[in-house]
């Protein structure tokens, strides 16, 4: 509210403010939705606020120390996806092993 009296008509010539705007006043009406009894919007809701992450673009943005982070993390996702398949081949291959040798253990 105040960044939208100080910036007055100018607050929504910038698209993150927009946004931010939207994000807010949706949260809003989520929360009013949920306390009032009857209605029942089930997932909506909780889909509306999980846009409130995308928040984190906009100091991604500004910062580029963090933009270099950022970018540096997204570039490691693909690796990462080739040593989480290794580790849960393995994961999978001791799984069978164990069944094997423990199959005719008695309780």
């Amino acid at each position: 509210m105040i960044k939208l009296i100080a910036f007055g008509s100018d607050f929504f010539k910038d698209g993150w403010n927009s946004f931010d705007f939207v994000i807010v006043v949706a949260a809003w009406v989520g929360t009013a939705a949920n306390n009032i009894e009857g209605l029942e919007l089930g997932h909506l809701t909780t889909i509306i606020k999980s846009f409130r992450i995308c928040r984190i673009f906009k100091i991604i943005k500004k910062y580029k120390s963090l933009r270099i982070l950022f970018y540096t993390f997204i570039g490691a996702i693909q690796q990462l996806t080739n040593v989480g398949g290794l580790l849960f081949l393995f994961l999978f291959v001791y799984s069978v092993l164990g069944v094997q040798v423990f199959a005719g253990v008695k309780m």
